[in-house]
């Protein structure tokens, strides 16, 4: 017997990218193993949950649309172009994020944050973003 969770996500004050990124990170959860033909594992369901989380945050009304893309191994990525401002941001399915930042092409900032910061420090990142 399968057991289905249906999950429920409240996006009554949230702006139109972040629904649609929200969608796109939701149908992450029908991939199965080797979704990429490369032997893959599924989108981890941490990995959704911590996307969810990372998007829902975001506070910042001038930040645009991210493009959202699962990654093999289990994992999504972010990326946010804003003028002369890149950010790449991949949730890990341990929690943890990675991110790279550019500024004209050039990198600004790399690093890999644990679990317990992935949050603060992507609103961190997406307020630099904002500011461009």
């Amino acid at each position: 017997m399968n057991a289905t969770t249906n999950l429920v996500y409240y996006v009554g004050d949230r702006d139109e990218w972040q629904v649609e990124a929200v969608k796109k990170i939701f149908s992450f959860q029908s991939l199965v193993k080797n979704w990429d033909s490369y032997g893959s594992e599924p989108i981890a369901q941490g990995a959704i949950s911590l996307a969810m989380d990372l998007i829902n945050h975001v506070g910042f009304g001038n930040v645009p649309a991210p493009r959202v893309i699962p990654v093999s191994g289990g994992g999504i990525q972010l990326e946010w172009v804003k003028g002369n401002r890149e950010l790449e941001v991949e949730v890990h399915p341990n929690g943890t994020i990675e991110y790279l930042s550019a500024y004209n092409g050039e990198p600004t900032g790399e690093a890999e944050v644990e679990p317990r910061e992935a949050l603060p420090e992507a609103e961190r990142l997406l307020s630099w973003l904002s500011a461009g």
